[in-house]
């Protein structure tokens, strides 16, 4: 499902509990934190309060890359440091390396550090800032850091394939650096001098900051920053930061005592912080006790921050991170259902089945990880989701299994996972197009959460099954999801390996989806070489549901190009298709609309798309349902009835809504911003195409966020902020440039022009 080239959702952010604000004031910072985080930084609330930000700065026409985790909310206790790092990093002078070392014992701060000063200079490296965290697990780490800084400054260029040839375009990436392209990285947990020794750029106009825990000697130009513990009254602020000041106040002499047996570590005093967020209720003064005292009839550890942390735990909470310790590999990343298997005598009653098991190990994962005891953890662009301990926290956890368990409970425990793992590795029967056809069917009926979920349940599944034609079904439909709300990022990352994968179904999928992907792009070549390689695929497997789906997206293009009548053909030939098929119907509806719309023919667009809507609306295909709403809102704004518009497209945008679909929800509020811009409402349409390019800008669509940057900024002229329309109208120029749509660009910069003559 997709909207149309004039469409343009905001994504409303949600407050933060303090316990998750907490996790970014230190070290340890979780990936699935920096997602939380990132979502939550966009959002307007009216014209007065936005301020449009540039998305490209450097070469024009060019995304510099930007993948820093968010910022820590508040530094405390370092600010000097930060100022001085901040100096060094932008003291550029064309000659000298400029290197930072920020060195600490773990849980100390140094990745927050970083973070907090690489957002403030940000500005200054107009070629972009790089954060990259070095896995000691991972045996090739330089290599594939290299090759993913090659990706990072490539412009389209193909990675090489020998070693030799990437450290070749290595080096010559980073000379071509200057003063308008300075670029800035930040190496994270580096623990070898050697690994950094093979990465540093040569370059003066790249700045690079690299923290470690242990002593990196032989560096050139380094400036070393070590940090240690927090002060007492900084301790005390952090902790007041997390749990709230009113709490600290409240019982000032129990909060310095509880820091001061974190031995005020910031990386302590967040877990105790968290620990006693999660209890809002609960006195310091209580907490304390329980902190010296220990827990479970056990003496404490010595780990004062943890045994607190464990000391806020329900019983069951504390039985699974006891069972954390029993995986024996240090830093083991695992799945629910094998924490499940370890825990299968806590969590069995007579009625409990095993997926009952799965689900409940679920919610303990998502506690510990609430409580900062783990981290989530994704592998790849699947999102099939792992957790993982801290490293001080499985060792605690090792130490609660040996003291709680005998050694024959322990080995009982662990053969029951072995056996749950070998059932699940046991292969099982695959009809072709089985997987995919039924994650679709939930997929249309709007139940978006629960598609993505089952379709990473699939690919676990299959993974662990080695059933490679499953999982490329699975994975092909995990792209679908993301082509519908808006992550091409994210889908072009999926949809490489059924392309690549020996399963015809699985890429005949592919090949389609990449179509769209490539159509919204603008890339019609591109999305008709695509269609045309799936129709040749599909001459063998005689699959009449996904020709429909073809034959929709070849009419979508046909209506771009410049016969979009023989949209209509081909839209002819998916319904003889489909007679067999009805829940093809509303996508070929929606898809004749579209071409229809193209043709200029807006009410008899508008009539198919109502015809459509009721189709979907019998037969439980909700997602169509409103995608068929918004395009009969869209047919009618073509027509200027503005009521009926408004109608139409609000009731698309409260389903869209309720089933958080971002993307569906910003091509309806970019309606709805059209139709006030065109009644002069400026202040009205300001927020609403505001919040539009926010939702745009996060789904990556870069098309129809340029369009929608084109008609904020009339909506900000129209209010008198000529200055601001113009920054909009840079960005939307930059926009087009990068993706090659020149005659739009050239439209905008003769806009430029004639502003300036102005």
């Amino acid at each position: 499902m997709d909207a149309g080239a004039g469409r343009l959702v905001a994504f409303a952010a949600a407050p933060f509990a303090a316990a998750l604000v907490a996790a970014v004031l230190l070290d340890r910072f979780p990936w699935w934190l920096t997602g939380t985080l990132a979502l939550c930084t966009v959002g307007t609330s009216g014209l007065g309060t936005w301020v449009p930000r540039p998305r490209l700065r450097g070469e024009r026409g060019r995304l510099p890359p930007s993948n820093l985790p968010p910022p820590p909310t508040n530094l405390i206790g370092r600010s000097a440091y930060a100022t001085s790092l901040a100096a060094h990093l932008t003291a550029a002078d064309g000659r000298s390396r400029r290197l930072a070392v920020v060195a600490g014992e773990p849980g100390i701060g140094k990745t927050a550090f970083a973070l907090h000063v690489a957002h403030d200079v940000a500005r200054e490296f107009p070629g972009g800032e790089l954060f990259f965290r070095f896995d000691p697990a991972d045996k090739r780490i330089v290599r594939h850091v290299r090759q993913r800084i090659i990706a990072a400054l490539s412009t389209g260029d193909a990675l090489p394939f020998w070693p030799w040839q990437q450290r070749s375009q290595y080096r010559r990436l980073f000379s071509r650096l200057g003063r308008d392209n300075e670029l800035l990285i930040v190496f994270d947990d580096v623990r070898r001098a050697r690994h950094l020794r093979a990465l540093l750029p040569a370059s003066p106009w790249c700045a690079v900051v690299v923290t470690t825990r242990t002593e990196l000697g032989g560096l050139p130009a380094t400036r070393e920053f070590v940090l240690h513990q927090l002060e007492l009254p900084a301790a005390v602020e952090m902790l007041g930061a997390i749990i709230g000041p009113g709490r600290v106040r409240a019982e000032p002499a129990f909060a310095q005592r509880i820091v001061a047996a974190a031995r005020c570590r910031p990386l302590a005093v967040q877990l105790v912080g968290m620990a006693l967020a999660n209890r809002p209720n609960i006195r310091l003064a209580v907490a304390h006790d329980r902190m010296r005292a220990g827990t479970g009839g056990h003496p404490p550890t010595g780990d004062t921050a943890l045994d607190l942390s464990h000391a806020m735990l329900t019983k069951k909470e504390q039985r699974a991170l006891m069972a954390v310790g029993l995986f024996g590999r240090p830093g083991h990343r695992f799945a629910p259902w094998e924490l499940a298997a370890l825990m299968a005598g806590d969590l069995r009653s007579a009625r409990e089945t095993e997926e009952s098991q799965e689900r409940e190990a679920w919610r303990l994962c998502d506690r510990l990880t609430d409580a900062g005891l783990l981290e989530r953890h994704s592998p790849d662009a699947v999102g099939v989701q792992l957790f993982r301990p801290l490293e001080r926290v499985e060792l605690y956890a090792q130490q609660l299994a040996g003291r709680t368990l005998t050694e024959q409970e322990r080995s009982a425990r662990r053969t029951a996972l072995q056996v749950r793992r070998s059932r699940r590795r046991q292969p099982a029967a695959h009809a072709g197009g089985e997987i995919f056809e039924q994650l679709n069917r939930t997929f249309e009926q709007g139940r978006i959460s629960r598609a993505f979920k089952d379709a990473r349940d699939q690919v676990s599944l299959a993974r662990d099954k080695n059933a490679g034609a499953a999982e490329a079904e699975a994975t092909t439909m995990l792209a679908e999801l993301h082509a519908e709300l808006g992550g091409l990022e994210e889908h072009d990352d999926l949809v490489v390996d059924p392309l690549a994968s020996g399963f015809p179904p699985a890429r005949l999928r592919a090949l389609r989806i990449r179509a769209r992907i490539r159509r919204r792009r603008r890339d019609l070549e591109g999305a008709g070489a695509d269609l045309e390689a799936a129709r040749r695929l599909n001459v063998d497997l005689s699959d009449p549901v996904e020709e429909v789906r073809r034959l929709q997206e070849a009419a979508i293009v046909a209506a771009l190009g410049p016969e979009p009548q023989r949209g209509l053909q081909l839209l002819d030939g998916a319904a003889e298709l489909s007679n067999e098929h009805q829940d093809q119907w509303a996508g070929i509806a929606y898809a004749r609309s579209w071409v229809l719309v193209n043709l200029d023919r807006p009410g008899d667009a508008q009539r198919e798309a109502a015809d459509g809507e009721r189709q979907a609306r019998r037969t439980g295909q909700r997602l169509w349902a409103v995608w068929l709403t918004y395009q009969q809102g869209y047919c009618r704004a073509e027509a200027r009835a503005d009521d009926e518009v408004n109608l139409l497209a609000g009731r698309a945008l409260e389903e869209f809504g309720e089933m958080r679909h971002r993307y569906g929800a910003a091509h309806c509020r970019l309606l709805l911003g059209r139709v006030a811009l065109a009644r002069d409402e400026h202040r009205r349409a300001g927020a609403l195409l505001g919040e539009a390019l926010a939702g745009f800008r996060y789904c990556d669509d870069t098309w129809i966020e340029a369009v929608t940057a084109e008609y904020l900024a009339r909506a900000l002229d129209g209010a008198g902020r000529s200055d601001a329309a113009a920054e909009l109208l840079q960005d939307a120029h930059d926009l087009f440039a990068a993706i090659g749509a020149d005659d739009r660009a050239r439209v905008v910069r003769a806009s430029l022009r004639a502003r300036e003559k102005r």
